[in-house]
């Protein structure tokens, strides 16, 4: 199988996952979880550089960094005290660190600009599909078929209750409410790209707007507040950023670029659809009063908080009956930094966010040398998409959604410096040369 096409099928069954695992073969949830980890290494094995662009370096901060954290993680496998089972352990390294590769290799398999936008335009038609979905799932009742396992398994209550009507925060294809937000956050950051490069080549293409509009409509569906604001917050950065950089092609096409999302604003508050799924978002947003209590980036102030952690895994949600030593840890856990400490501890914890903060900050370096307006947009829609991880409001380690597209998305800032490089090369008629995905002067 070639690399390209591994790639596409690993994609695709990301989306189709839940569906197999809640509709269809619900026996087979297990193996239909882990099958997603056999696609990603035959994704790895299967793309090889193809020519000298693609054979690029790795800086030694970066790597060393990169092993360091390896190094600590494979030290906390020694760590038994949430857990004596072992399998605890290595389930736990998985989670950290087998989507990291997706930096290297997606570069590999998208190749050319014009072989990407091929894939974000049938991407897109599998989005609407999935965003059909959604909108049936939020106007069916809790206890209908496609609602079905819609439940909290704990409570055994309907978790997802949305507003004052009862309608459910819906979880799309996907098996969990969790897993179909971050999937939501990652994919309107590339339609946003799709939209504004269609405009801005003077191709304009009605199926992006129409997807960007129901996406945007079901990201209020689901009801979470946070991928809201930070998606919000982060697209104005984005623009502003642009705006900034003076770029005038960018400045040139204002015009159309505001109209098309005066469009997907008129659509969000004059269907049905989208003005009850704003609605009763609002109301759940005034209503609660949690979400400061999420964003925490000095967990080590905390009194349960320790310097070693409980040991690789004991923080992952799959995990939780198998936490034999379970009365000796915290009562309760939920949040991004609370995982990290409890599994790692403030050493590990302190590790993995200043890799994630030299991440962002490099990737913010290579979208701003990025020239070509359409590349540049790319490149700083997926360093944006990486915001929330910074405040720990996404996790890349916890949710396996979170983690996929984090790492994919910084492969495409990559990416999209590769392909910034081609077309400058052809244009000045030079042989362009490798760069490194991760520099540091």
């Amino acid at each position: 199988m070639k690399g390209q096409h591994a790639f596409y099928l690993f994609f695709v069954y990301i989306i189709l996952q839940g569906a197999f695992r809640k509709w269809l073969f619900p026996s087979l949830g297990t193996f239909i979880y882990l099958f997603q980890f056999v696609l990603a290494f035959a994704f790895y094995f299967s793309s090889k550089p193809k020519n000298s662009l693609n054979k690029y370096e790795v800086k030694p901060a970066f790597l060393s960094l990169l092993m360091l954290y390896l190094g600590f993680a494979v030290l906390q496998m020694l760590n038994f005290r949430g857990t004596d089972i072992f399998f605890v352990q290595i389930y736990g390294l998985v989670m950290h660190f087998a989507f990291i590769p997706m930096i290297f290799h997606v570069p590999r398999v998208l190749e050319s600009e014009e072989k990407f936008d091929k894939t974000i335009n049938w991407l897109t038609y599998i989005l609407i599909g999935v965003f059909t979905i959604g909108i049936i799932q939020f106007f069916s009742s809790p206890g209908s078929f496609i609602n079905k396992y819609a439940t909290d398994q704990e409570a055994g209550t309907y978790e997802i209750v949305l507003g004052g009507g009862g309608r459910v925060r819906i979880a799309g294809t996907f098996s969990y409410l969790a897993t179909y937000a971050s999937f939501l956050a990652f994919v309107l950051h590339l339609l946003l790209y799709g939209l504004f490069s269609s405009v801005i080549k003077n191709k304009f293409k009605p199926i992006f707007l129409i997807a960007y509009a129901m996406g945007f409509i079901n990201i209020f569906m689901t009801g979470s507040r946070g991928p809201v604001g930070y998606y919000v917050i982060t697209e104005g950065l984005t623009v502003l950023i642009l705006l900034s950089s003076g770029q005038f092609k960018f400045l040139n096409k204002l015009i159309p670029i505001g109209i098309s999302l005066s469009i997907v604003y008129i659509i969000i508050i004059s269907t049905s659809a989208g003005s009850t799924a704003l609605g009763d978002f609002m109301y759940r947003f005034q209503n609660s009063n949690d979400l400061g209590t999420r964003i925490n980036l000095l967990p080590f102030l905390d009194d349960e908080v320790d310097l070693i952690g409980y040991g690789l895994g004991t923080a992952q949600p799959a995990m939780g009956g198998y936490l034999s030593n379970r009365n000796e840890m915290p009562l309760y856990w939920e949040v991004e930094y609370e995982r990290i400490t409890l599994e790692m501890g403030i050493f590990g914890y302190i590790l993995i966010m200043i890799l994630r903060y030299i991440v962002f900050y490099t990737c913010y370096t290579i979208a701003k040398k990025v020239k070509k307006l359409e590349f540049k947009i790319l490149a700083l829609q997926m360093t944006m998409f990486q915001v929330p991880f910074l405040l720990n409001l996404q996790t890349n380690i916890y949710n396996y959604i979170d983690g996929m597209f984090y790492w994919i998305a910084i492969g495409i800032v990559y990416f999209a410096y590769y392909i910034d490089l081609k077309y400058n090369a052809e244009q000045d008629k030079l042989e362009p040369t490798p760069t490194a995905l991760y520099r540091w002067d």
